[in-house]
């Protein structure tokens, strides 16, 4: 539609230049500065769709590269304190159509240092509602069958209310596999995940900083900087007072 409108607007100008140089005396001049006001507002008109095209472009760019800081973030604290050599991130069960998600999985695996990282979607009973209303922890013990080799899980959707019951919190544990880093909080009641996180039954979890953040901000170019900006990593070394 908008290359259609383009070609008609650009054939008005087209034909009111040729009227012009058809005609004669007053209309011919009439014709001319008609058809010069017409292609300069077309002008305007396409310059101005191109900068916001590319202010649009540029602002969509630093909302993905600030959401892939947390892959970073969330890789280097694996390798670094976890080690863990087989992950599934747990996403939405919408995730393909997430289109922050593949530099995201990229990113995390740089980050970690390998690519044995599986996506897999937390599957409810209820899956035509919103994912945080309806999951529960016999939803991800299910999955977490799926998986019985997995060293780490990573949970992009946060925890449910009801979160003190999965098994992989109930049994886990400094050192213990396989551990829980959430991404995200969820619905879990925050005294509940600060105990939890405290005792290492979850390993940590990154949330948005509590100060206030400028939204306006492009994100810079080195992912930690991003991160710094925007995240914060609770562990059970500052967990203290953090949620």
């Amino acid at each position: 539609m908008r290359i259609l409108f383009g070609l008609a607007m650009l054939a008005a100008v087209l034909g009111l230049w040729l009227l012009s140089r058809k005609g004669f005396g007053p209309l011919k001049r009439k014709l001319g500065a008609a058809a010069l006001s017409l292609l300069l507002a077309v002008g305007a008109a396409g310059y101005l769709r191109l900068a916001l095209n590319s202010e649009i472009s540029a602002l969509q760019d630093s909302e993905t590269f600030y959401y892939a800081s947390q892959a970073d973030a969330a890789g280097r604290f694996i390798r670094e304190k976890l080690a863990g050599t087989d992950i599934v991130l747990i996403a939405d069960p919408g995730y393909r159509d997430d289109l922050r998600l593949p530099g995201f999985r990229e990113a995390f695996c740089r980050a970690v240092g390998h690519d044995n990282v599986e996506l897999a979607p937390l599957e409810t009973s209820n899956p035509e509602l919103p994912l945080y209303e309806t999951m529960k922890s016999d939803d991800f013990d299910r999955l977490q069958q799926k998986f019985p080799e997995a060293d780490v899980f990573v949970s992009l959707v946060g925890l449910p209310s009801d979160a003190m019951r999965m098994k992989m919190i109930r049994q886990g544990g400094p050192g213990k596999k396989p551990a829980l880093l959430l991404i995200g909080l969820g619905e879990v009641p925050r005294r509940q995940l600060a105990e939890a996180i405290r005792s290492g039954r979850v390993a940590g979890a990154i949330t948005l900083r509590t100060e206030q953040i400028d939204s306006d901000r492009l994100a810079p170019r080195n992912p930690e900087e991003a991160f710094a900006l925007r995240y914060r990593l609770i562990t059970p070394e500052n967990v203290a007072g953090a949620l």
